[in-house]
């Protein structure tokens, strides 16, 4: 083995431009799939990370008709705070956060928006909500869940996208309209008291944050929330996260493509991108076999006498972050499979020009006394050398580059600053071990293939036809 490697470095050398083409070429190929993959993968844990500061912490617990897909069921989404979760609450490792629908009037202009109360006092999440306290009252002494005095004018806080759209900056007021519990419009002035900048366009765009237990009390709704996010490393209670599996069980049986669903309908509001649904059309799913192809052993799912808060835990909130970093994955790959193409398919025909050139050559080895196992070893080594070649030249002039573009990242147009996605102004790639060592398996072992496929001929190839120059 070790002759046939030192002849097939030495054979490799010998070829001389047209060996150092193709590594050229390879190299490129390397270098292009180790930036792209790290792209996304800096792209998703950019999103991902921001995402959980800012909005989903470790952790959700939505109300049961909570659906942030659906619009129609914001009204009837709240309700008291389990007394389960109020250790959590008491703690500091969980805050509570209540949604209602309203309308803000800025410059006699109109925009529907989606008034989000939280504690001024919390620091689950990275949201400056400080700014909310009262001057007049430390943020410790804050009520969380009892009625609150209400102001002549409420401070709000709103993010940079919202501050641009209604044209507001610190210090406007403005007056927003909501209707309460009992269905009844009210009106309130408000005081922008800080727009705060975030890439999280769900907790910025078209949202005015209030107090908590001011809005709890223009609303009608005391000790009442739409949903409660955990602090990062929080622990769920047991008997709530047993039910959490069992309405994902059930959520994914609904959803699953290859089990029928037939009464999708205005009643039914089955969203996939959530799992959540209404109770109507739980109890019209009742009799189905549930799917289990993500838990082995469900749980019942709730029932309208115990209707139950729904966990929904970092990797169900960070689906839509996943789907899309995959789905970006996959198209890029018809820019890996063209690079790969023109790559191997050199390196294929440098394999195809050796065997008719050097014929005779071959002939003398066999002759010599090497078998013609270790002759197609000896070529499908060659052509695997211009990956290793490749490999080393990629790292000489790729790692300077790849560690330039980490840290300076790639800066997005504006126009991404409305997608619905949390990117922020400059992508920075992230490369880690898994995504080099794969890629390097990867071409290396597409190389070692292609080399073989020529190669593979000179297994029926005889001495005396090698030394006449003659191919079967």
């Amino acid at each position: 083995m070790k002759v046939l490697f030192k002849l097939a470095v030495r054979n490799l050398l010998a070829a001389g431009l047209r060996t150092w083409l193709n590594v050229i070429v390879l190299s490129l190929t390397f270098v292009v799939i180790i930036a792209a993959q790290g792209l996304f993968r800096g792209m998703g844990d950019q999103a991902a990370r921001a995402s959980i500061d800012y909005e989903f912490g470790g952790g959700q617990f939505w109300h049961p008709a909570y659906d942030p897909y659906d619009p129609l069921t914001i009204q009837d989404a709240h309700g008291p705070i389990p007394p389960e979760l109020e250790p959590l609450l008491d703690s500091g490792q969980a805050t509570p956060i209540l949604i209602i629908q309203g309308t803000l009037y800025p410059q006699g202009r109109f925009l529907p928006v989606l008034i989000r109360g939280i504690d001024p006092a919390q620091d689950v999440l990275k949201l400056p909500s400080h700014f909310l306290a009262a001057s007049d009252q430390p943020l410790s002494s804050q009520p969380r869940t009892k009625a609150a005095s209400i102001p002549d004018e409420i401070p709000a806080m709103i993010g940079t996208r919202m501050a641009t759209a209604a044209r507001l900056s610190v210090g406007d007021t403005v007056i927003l309209r909501w209707r309460d519990a009992r269905g009844v419009f009210d009106a309130r002035t408000i005081r922008i008291v800080h727009i705060f900048r975030t890439i999280v366009q769900s907790v910025d765009a078209g949202q005015v944050w209030l107090p908590l237990p001011v809005l709890q009390s223009l609303a009608g709704m005391p000790g009442e929330a739409t949903i409660i996010t955990l602090a990062p490393g929080a622990t769920p209670p047991l008997f709530t996260k047993a039910l959490a599996q069992g309405v994902s069980v059930f959520a994914s049986a609904i959803f699953d493509p290859h089990l029928p669903n037939s009464d999708r309908g205005p009643d039914s509001r089955l969203i996939p991108e959530t799992g959540a649904m209404s109770q109507q059309s739980y109890e019209n799913k009742t009799n189905e076999k549930p799917y289990t192809s993500i838990k082995n052993e469900p749980s019942p799912a709730p029932t309208r006498s115990n209707p139950g808060w729904v966990y929904r835990d970092q990797r169900f909130l960070l689906r839509d972050i996943d789907q899309l970093v995959a789905a970006k994955t996959a198209g890029s790959a018809t820019v890996y499979i063209i690079l790969l193409f023109m790559s191997l398919l050199a390196i294929f025909d440098t394999q195809v020009l050796n065997i008719f050139h050097r014929i005779k050559e071959i002939g003398t080895l066999v002759a010599l006394g090497l078998t013609r196992r270790q002759v197609v070893l000896l070529l499908t080594l060659e052509g695997t050398l211009h990956a290793v070649l490749a490999a080393i030249l990629a790292a000489i002039y790729g790692y300077p580059l790849l560690s330039a573009f980490a840290r300076t990242g790639w800066k997005m147009p504006e126009a991404f600053d409305s997608f619905g996605i949390a990117l922020g102004e400059r992508l920075v790639p992230v490369f880690t071990g898994g995504i080099i060592i794969g890629t390097v398996i990867l071409i290396m072992g597409l190389t070692a293939i292609v080399s073989f496929m020529p190669a593979r001929r000179l297994s029926r190839l005889r001495p005396t036809d090698a030394l006449r120059g003659k191919l079967q």
